[in-house]
């Protein structure tokens, strides 16, 4: 599982994929949702509207770690750094507390 968060501080989640370390382009707006559609077809969004913005994303695989990316919250989807790229370690601060 992983998290996205955008600049103004919205937390939507994810299914991360360890098999293959990316992150798959449905995001949830609850932890629940991912499990509900874990390894489903209902993982994989794109976006059509062109408003992606700049987010943070985070995975507990491996003990924890973040990147940044984009994703678009109208559609739902991560457009950009779904495969991680230059990683920090650790869980993030901003999920620790959710």
């Amino acid at each position: 599982m992983g998290a996205v968060r955008f600049s103004d501080g919205l937390i939507l989640y994810y299914e991360y994929n360890g098999t293959s370390d990316i992150a798959c382009s449905s995001l949830k707006k609850t932890r629940g949702e991912v499990e509900r559609d874990w390894r489903s077809a209902n993982n994989q969004a794109t976006c059509s509207c062109g408003r992606s913005e700049p987010v943070e994303l985070m995975s507990y695989y491996g003990g924890g770690f973040s990147w940044e990316g984009k994703a678009c919250r109208y559609c739902m989807a991560i457009t950009d750094g779904r495969v991680p790229e230059e990683t920090y370690d650790g869980i993030p601060d901003w999920i620790k507390a959710t």
